[in-house]
């Protein structure tokens, strides 16, 4: 890694056997998850990011209940900035988090609309992995 340089890096395995997400974040935001109980940071208890020094990294293992959802975003949507360079922020993810309709591409939309006029300053990802409510009947059966 060059000198002065750095890279956060969220590592998550779904099982779907288990129903269970196991992830060790390297200083990246922490993921948003939602169940009955509502939204939630998930914090990582170890782990800098990746180039800045050796570092020990703890692994969380959620279970993904029926209806949850882990949201994994970076820092492009919570430093997007409006006219009053007023950033986005974490909490305006966790409320639209907690909204069972939301989707990645109303996330995006609701950025791009807070920010409007204001070019991203950094990339703008977000990933959702969702347990859905109700099984579904399989194909024939």
């Amino acid at each position: 890694m060059p000198a002065n340089r750095f890279v956060t890096l969220i590592y998550a395995v779904l099982s779907p056997a288990t129903r269970t997400l196991t992830f060790a974040n390297a200083g990246h935001l922490p993921p948003v998850f939602v169940d009955s109980d509502g939204a939630r940071i998930l914090e990582a208890h170890a782990g800098r990011p990746l180039g800045l020094m050796e570092s020990e990294f703890s692994e969380h293992e959620i279970e993904m209940t029926l209806g949850s959802r882990v949201l994994l975003y970076s820092d492009g949507i919570t430093e997007a900035n409006d006219s009053s360079l007023e950033q986005y922020g974490t909490d305006r993810i966790l409320h639209l988090a907690s909204d069972q309709t939301t989707t990645v591409h109303s996330i995006l939309t609701d950025v791009a609309r807070f920010s409007f006029g204001n070019p991203p300053a950094d990339d703008m990802t977000v990933v959702m992995m969702t347990r859905q409510a109700r099984a579904g009947k399989a194909p024939g059966g």
